[in-house]
Parts: structure tokens; C-alpha cells; sequence
């Protein structure tokens, strides 16, 4: 009976304080809808769209920030000899006349390592009067002087903080994906109505702990609304975000001072508001990689961040939060086949390609090495064994050809299948990579065990000897036989001569011999041509013969007048066929029935024209354009030209026929 009321109590109990404390965030709840109800029944009251405006005085510049990891806070960047190096130009009037990077040595005659400046503390406009005009000496290349007078600004300066929690690379699509985090905050003293709306509709001092009362909102429905919303920026490098991951949040929040010990110390005794905005979500940023040293290449990886308010809004001051939070992920976190070098959070200001105006901006950037020893293992060592494979075919006798083939093949498509596997990796690129010299040198030394010879070619062969040019290259060709020959394996054959070579040099023939236009029986020399004999003709046969009177022109554009009455017969071949307008009205003959025949007038595309007077002939039989009795050599001198590109210039029309 005794154990039953116990329970019985116990349920009671129970049942009251969980009514408790549901009435308490029941009525905590109702307390932040009040708030907003009130701010959106009473907005002309209230004025929630109202940001703080701080005027301030300024040269249109500030100096570069740099993080001192040991001290852990923001000092200025000096140079070598301690000045002062332009950060930021905050006037657009500045830019041009002042560049990011210059400078600062003196500010009217003083030296400015002499003003003892300090970020957030102590500042250049102090020591000057508005409206002075100051005189500034900076120093890029040279020396040069600038003008400026501090000029009054409205200025809205939201807190940010940046935070990377993780990142992923793709370098095939040129995207770095990354989990960003943003807290940015608007503070708001006591006159301003949020936070008189907030006092009145949620605040519940309490004088027994330090603590802050807040109420969460929809960051969208909040924005809609047009309250203050401390992040007005935007990622400049952003691809897209997956808004599956995304979150984002208002916090209002109300400080007693009295109950905050840090505050108390700062003086600070009113109770004022702040605008918390916090997201987190998975973006993908363009990145484009600089990958010619790939796999040993180094990466920056930028996080740009630009102001896309008003021209009155400025991003804040780059925080302290930020940069140990960067440092942070440089220490304790990792990018997967990357290594962590270093990073640093810097101010630049970005010119909007559409307004033609500059805003604020911030840059995260991210050094990192590409872990290679992957490569080394997976590729490149496998490559070295494959080519050890390769030249091992140099102990199998020349003979075996088929042998030693098959070997190179293998190698060659084992090559091959890696530049496919590292190519998959990687975008298309415009360039080669270390990795692909790499692989296209393996090529090369893949194919060396098969080399059978080595050969240079005379850049003068024809010429008379003695030549001093042609005497000096063999001589070098003969260097390189007397250090080749010392090999065991392969055994090299040596080649040196064409042609004219071997008529000109005929004690350097070495191995053998490249005769390319002796084959066909001529060469460069009309000498030499005695000593060989062509091998092919060039025949077409007449299909027309017609008398033209005297005074007569022959052939396009007046070719050629007749100078008697002539008998001109037509041969189906022009310079669509080889046989080059320049053999026109060049006193050039070819052979009908073992007679010289002029060419006259012009040469068509499909047709020449030969006067035939003197010659006993009809339709169908041929006339030889060269050959044995009909010279190449002399007919393409006469032409201006060389024998070697008449007969390399005889087109695919012509009918071929082999002759044993």
C-alpha cells in the first residue's frame, strides 16, 4: 500500500516539473515570436533595417596586415629596411596614383617608422588635421611623391568570421570542394530599436551570473523582412553550393554588461544587442590548377569572399578567430594526396566587372604539395622496370628481329596504359606535364634497343669541295662513331650520305648509303646525271592538233603569238598533274616521235599546248615530257627549278605502269 503512493506521488512529481519546464521554453518560445511580431507590427517604430554608421576620417588607404603566430595577433608588414607596405586603397580616387604593394618611406618629411603605428591602435590619421594636406613619399621601383587629404567616410563594419572545417580536390574538373563555416555579427547599442524591441520583448535580467538572452530566427524570412543582416558578401570563386547540406540561422542576442566581467573591464554599460549570423554548408569553388610540375607540383587554393552591400558596408576587419582557425586546419587537418604548407588570410580590393567600381574583399589562401610518392611507387618505378625489360632485348642477336619487336611492342603498350591511367586524372590540357615528359622520354628509351644505326644528313652535299662547312660536320659525324663504337651492345650501323654525298664524298659511305633521287637516275649535277640512268618516263598523248595562223595567241592571258603559221598540238596534262606553270613559254621541249617540241603559251590545269610544225605526227601518238632521251634535270633548270621537285610533284592522277 505504502509502495503504491509512493508511486502515485512520484508520477505527480514527475508530471510537474516536466509542466515546468515545457512552460518554460514554452514561454521562451512565445517571447521570441512576440519580439519578431512586434518588430514587424511596429517596423516604422522600431526601424530594424537601421545599421550603425561609424564616420571616421581617412587617407583612402591602409597598410598590409600580417599574422604573428607566436605573439598570436595582427602586426603591420614592413619591408627589409622596416617601412610600411600599402595593403588596401579604400578611395576609389587612389587608385592608379597609389598601387597594393608600394612602399610607404615618409609622411610630410617624417619618417614613417617614426609614428610607431599599430593595427586597431594606434593610427596614421591621428597625427594629422583634417584638411591638411599631406605630402607622401612611397617607393615602388622609384621613388615618387603623392598628395592626400583625409577625407570624411560613412562606414557600416560588420564582425566575420571565416572558418574551413574541410576540403576535397578535383583537379580533373579544376573544382576545390570545402566545407565553409561564417558567423558574422552586427552589434547594436541601446538606441537603436532591436534592441529596445528585444529589451522589452525577451530580456529577463537576471543579477545572480553573467549570461546573454537570445532568440533564433529564419535567416531567410529574416533577410525578407529587410532587418540588419550583418553578412552582406558573396564567394567570388563559388561554383555552386548543395543547399542538402546547407544551413543557416539568426541569433538575436541581449548583453547586461554588468553580469559580463570582459565587458565590465572595457568599460562598456549600457545594454546593447547583437544580429549572430551562422552557416555551414558544402561549397564547390573554381580553382584552376597550375599542374606543368605534376606530380611534384605546389597548389594555392583561394577562398575569396567580396562585399556585396552598399558601397558604405566594408567586410570586417579580417578577425583573430579567422586566422588561428586557419592555422588550426594547417596543423591539425589534412587534404586527401595533399600536404598542409601553409596559409594566410589577406585583404585585396576587387574591382566589380560591371560597376566599374571597387569593393571590399577578402582572400583566404591555402599552400599545399601534392604527396608524390604515390607516383614514385605506382608509376614511375614500374616505367624503370618496364624499360630494364626492354633493354635486356639488346643481348638477343640482331638476327631475331621478331624477338626483339616483340619486346619493344609489350613495353610500348605497358607505356601506353599508364599515360591512359595518369591522363584520367587530369583535365585536358593545353601543356605537358612533368609526368608526361616522363613517360614520352620512356617512350624513346623503349625504342632505343632496336636502333640499328645512326645518321646525320649533309646540310651542303652538292657543293664543290672543298667546303668548309660539309668538312666540319663530317668531321664532328666522325667524333660521335669513334665514342658510339666503344658500345658492345647494340652494334650500330652509321650512315652519312645522300646522293650528291656519294658522288662528292665517296670515302665516307661508312655502312651504307641514303640515295634518294639517284634511284630514280639523276641527281643535282648534270656531270654526275652521265653517270646514272633514269629509270621512269613521263608520257601523254596528243588529242588534238589544229593550224593557227600567224598573229595568233596560245593559252590563257594571251600566252604566247604564233610567229608563223603554226600547227599546235593539245597533250592532256597541266599543273594539276605536276608539271608547273612555270614550264610555260620557257622555250622548253618534250619529244614527239624522237623530235623536239616547244611548249607554248600558258600551262592550263588539265592541258599544255607544243608546236609540232616541224614534226610528222598525229592524234594519239605521245609525247615524252622526260625521260631518258628528254632530261629531267635540264627541262626543270630551264624551269628554275631541281629535278627532285618535278618528279616528287607527279600527281596521284597520273597512271602508273611497271615495266620489267
Amino acid at each position: 500500500m505504502k509502495k503504491k503512493r509512493f508511486n502515485t506521488f512520484f508520477n505527480i512529481l514527475f508530471l510537474f516539473f516536466l509542466s515546468f519546464f515545457y512552460s518554460q521554453n514554452l514561454f521562451a518560445k512565445d517571447n521570441c515570436e512576440k519580439f519578431f511580431d512586434d518588430l514587424r507590427n511596429n517596423f516604422d517604430l522600431y526601424t530594424p533595417n537601421d545599421y550603425p554608421r561609424y564616420i571616421y576620417n581617412d587617407f583612402g588607404f591602409d597598410f598590409k596586415f600580417q599574422w604573428d603566430d607566436l605573439n598570436k595577433k595582427w602586426i603591420l608588414a614592413k619591408d627589409d629596411d622596416g617601412y610600411l607596405i600599402i595593403g588596401r586603397i579604400s578611395d576609389e580616387e587612389n587608385i592608379g596614383k597609389i598601387n597594393i604593394g608600394d612602399i610607404l618611406i615618409s609622411a610630410n618629411g617624417k619618417d614613417i617608422r617614426k609614428f610607431n603605428l599599430k593595427p586597431r591602435e594606434i593610427f596614421l590619421e591621428e597625427f594629422f588635421e583634417d584638411g591638411e594636406e599631406v605630402e607622401f613619399i612611397l617607393k615602388n621601383k622609384d621613388e615618387f611623391k603623392v598628395k592626400l587629404k583625409k577625407k570624411e567616410k560613412s562606414l557600416v563594419e560588420p564582425y566575420l568570421d571565416f572558418y574551413i572545417d574541410s576540403i576535397e580536390l578535383n583537379e580533373k574538373n579544376n573544382k576545390t570542394e570545402a566545407r565553409i563555416v561564417i558567423n558574422a555579427q552586427q552589434e547594436l547599442d541601446k538606441e537603436f530599436g532591436i534592441t529596445k524591441a528585444a529589451l522589452k520583448n525577451f530580456y529577463i535580467p537576471d543579477e545572480t551570473e553573467p549570461y546573454y538572452v537570445e532568440c533564433p530566427f529564419n535567416a531567410g524570412e529574416w533577410k525578407k523582412k529587410g532587418y540588419v543582416f550583418p553578412f552582406n558578401a558573396k564567394f567570388n570563386n563559388l561554383h555552386k553550393i548543395d543547399y542538402n547540406t546547407f544551413s543557416e540561422e539568426i541569433m538575436v542576442k541581449v548583453y547586461d554588461p554588468e553580469n559580463i566581467p570582459i565587458h565590465k573591464k572595457l568599460g562598456w554599460d549600457d545594454k546593447y544587442s547583437t544580429v549572430d549570423y551562422d552557416s555551414a554548408g558544402l561549397y564547390t569553388f573554381n580553382n584552376s590548377f597550375n599542374l606543368q610540375n605534376f606530380p611534384f607540383d605546389k597548389q594555392t587554393l583561394k577562398f575569396h569572399i567580396v562585399n556585396n552591400a552598399y558601397m558604405m558596408f566594408e567586410i570586417a576587419a579580417v578577425s583573430d578567430a579567422s586566422q588561428l582557425n586557419l592555422q588550426n586546419f594547417i596543423e591539425n587537418k589534412s587534404i586527401n594526396g595533399w600536404n598542409i604548407l601553409s596559409g594566410n588570410l589577406k585583404y585585396e580590393p576587387y574591382k566589380d566587372p560591371y560597376f566599374d567600381n571597387y569593393q571590399d574583399s577578402l582572400i583566404a589562401e591555402i599552400v599545399i604539395e601534392r604527396k608524390y610518392s604515390y607516383y614514385i611507387y605506382k608509376v614511375i618505378i614500374p616505367i624503370v622496370l618496364i624499360l630494364m625489360i626492354c633493354w635486356s632485348s639488346l643481348w638477343i642477336p640482331a638476327r631475331e628481329i621478331e624477338s626483339k619487336l616483340t619486346i619493344t611492342i609489350v613495353c610500348l603498350l605497358s607505356l601506353i596504359a599508364y599515360n591512359f591511367v595518369i591522363d584520367s586524372e587530369l583535365p585536358k590540357l593545353e601543356y605537358l606535364t612533368t609526368m608526361d615528359f616522363i613517360i614520352l622520354m620512356s617512350y624513346i628509351y623503349a625504342a632505343i634497343p632496336n636502333f640499328l644505326s645512326i645518321y646525320s644528313h649533309l646540310g651542303s652535299s652538292e657543293n664543290e669541295r672543298p667546303c668548309r662547312y660539309t668538312d666540319k660536320q663530317i668531321e664532328l659525324f666522325d667524333e660521335l662513331i669513334k665514342d658510339l663504337s666503344k658500345l658492345t651492345r647494340p652494334k650500330l650501323g652509321f650512315h652519312l650520305l645522300n646522293t650528291s654525298g656519294v658522288f662528292n664524298y665517296p670515302k665516307k659511305q661508312y655502312d651504307s648509303v641514303r640515295i634518294g633521287l639517284g634511284l630514280y637516275g639523276y641527281s643535282n649535277n648534270f656531270v654526275w646525271d652521265k653517270e646514272l640512268k633514269p629509270v621512269f618516263e613521263l608520257k601523254s598523248p596528243i588529242i588534238q592538233i589544229k593550224k593557227i595562223p600567224k598573229g595568233r595567241y596560245v593559252g590563257y592571258d594571251f600566252g604566247q603569238k604564233t610567229e608563223r603559221e603554226s600547227l599546235i598540238a593539245s597533250i592532256p596534262i597541266g599543273h594539276a598533274d605536276g608539271i608547273s606553270r612555270n614550264f610555260g613559254g620557257k622555250n622548253i621541249n618534250v619529244l614527239v616521235n624522237n623530235k623536239k617540241c616547244s611548249i607554248i603559251g600558258n600551262i592550263c590545269m588539265d592541258i599544255l599546248m607544243i608546236d609540232v610544225t616541224n614534226v610528222v605526227c598525229k592524234t594519239g601518238d605521245f609525247a615524252l615530257i622526260f625521260g631518258p632521251q628528254n632530261s629531267a634535270s635540264k627541262i626543270s633548270k630551264k624551269a628554275g627549278t631541281i629535278s627532285y621537285e618535278l618528279l616528287s610533284g607527279i600527281s596521284n592522277r597520273i597512271i602508273r605502269k611497271i615495266i620489267y
